[in-house]
C-alpha cells in the first residue's frame, strides 16, 4: 500500500513539474516577444494614419484578410471570374455604360461611392499595402472584347468560354497601376438548349475578372 502511495507521490510531482516547467516556458516567451508584437501593432497603426495624411491620393490601409492575397510587390494571387449570358448583341460602349452607372458611380445614403475600391489599386508605403486612387480611372481601361480567332465565326458554347475564361482571361495578368479587374465581351455566344427547346439562344457572354483582395 506503502509503495502504491509512493508511486502516486511521485506521479503528482512529475506532473507539477511539467505543468510549472509549462507556465514558466510560456511566460518567458510572452515577456520576450510581447513587445515586439506591440511595437509593431503600434507601428501599423501610425503608418496607418500617416500615409493617408502624407500622400493625398491614397484613401485606407487593407485589412488582415485582404492583405494576405498580396504575394509580393503588389502582386495579386487569387483570381476570380464569373461568366454571365445575356440575349442579343451587347455592345462595348453599351457594357461600359450600364456598368459606370449601376456600379461604379454608385452612392450610398450618405453619398459616398459604395465600391471605391473599383477605382483603386494597391500600393505599398512603410511596408503595408494601401489603397490609392486611379488618377487617371477610366471604365474604358477596364472593359474589352475578345476575339476569338481561332472559332472564326463559330458559335461558342460554354465549354468553349470556359476554355477561353482559362486561356485568355484568368491567366492575363493585371495591369500595374489600375484596379484589379475587368469585364470581357465575348459576343457570338450559344448557350446550351433549356428543357423543351431545340436551340439555345445566341447571345453574348460577359466575363466578370475580379482578384479575391477586392471581396468584402
Amino acid at each position: 500500500m506503502s509503495v502504491e502511495n509512493s508511486r502516486n507521490s511521485a506521479s503528482i510531482k512529475m506532473d507539477f513539474r511539467r505543468f510549472f516547467t509549462s507556465v514558466l516556458i510560456w511566460t518567458i516567451l510572452s515577456f520576450t516577444f510581447l513587445p515586439f508584437f506591440l511595437i509593431l501593432l503600434v507601428y501599423r497603426y501610425i503608418v496607418g494614419k500617416l500615409v493617408p495624411l502624407v500622400h493625398r491620393n491614397v484613401t485606407a490601409q487593407l485589412g488582415s484578410s485582404d492583405a494576405s492575397f498580396i504575394i509580393g510587390n503588389n502582386e495579386i494571387s487569387c483570381h476570380n471570374a464569373v461568366c454571365y449570358g445575356f440575349e442579343g448583341n451587347m455592345e462595348l460602349e453599351e457594357v461600359c455604360s450600364r456598368f459606370e452607372s449601376s456600379v461604379i458611380c454608385k452612392r450610398d445614403g450618405k453619398g459616398n461611392l459604395m465600391f471605391p475600391e473599383l477605382q483603386q489599386f494597391v500600393v505599398n508605403r512603410c511596408g503595408y499595402p494601401f489603397w490609392e486612387w486611379d488618377s487617371s480611372f477610366n471604365i474604358r481601361n477596364h472593359v474589352r472584347t475578345l476575339h476569338p480567332d481561332p472559332h472564326k465565326g463559330t458559335p461558342l458554347g460554354p465549354q468553349d468560354v470556359l476554355n477561353l475564361m482559362q486561356s485568355e482571361i484568368v491567366d492575363t495578368p493585371y495591369p500595374p497601376s489600375r484596379s484589379p479587374w475587368e469585364i470581357v465581351i465575348i459576343s457570338n455566344f450559344k448557350d446550351t438548349p433549356r428543357l423543351g427547346e431545340e436551340w439555345g439562344y445566341a447571345g453574348t457572354a460577359l466575363v466578370l475578372h475580379i482578384d479575391h483582395v477586392l471581396g468584402k
